[in-house]
């Protein structure tokens, strides 16, 4: 019913979001978000072929190439 549909919607979208930072991890050098939450994940009106939508990793203004200084620990003011 209902339920399972929202369930596989909120799968989908998860997925969006795991595929978005596989893709900036597997970058040279890769890349950390470092401020993955719900408020910046985006999502399009439409994903192509599909009547779902599409979620898109947004705000990198946290964003850092990785490094050794990525092992510290980052606290935004909502945390």
């Amino acid at each position: 019913g209902q339920k399972v549909k929202e369930d596989a919607l909120k799968w989908r979208l998860s997925l969006d979001v795991a595929k978005g930072m596989h893709f900036l991890h597997s970058l040279d050098p890769p890349l950390a978000h470092r401020d993955l939450r719900s408020p910046n994940v985006l999502l399009s009106s439409l994903k192509a072929g599909s009547k779902e939508p599409c979620a898109k990793v947004a705000d990198f203004g946290l964003a850092t190439a990785a490094s050794s200084r990525l092992q510290q620990e980052l606290l935004t003011w909502q945390w």
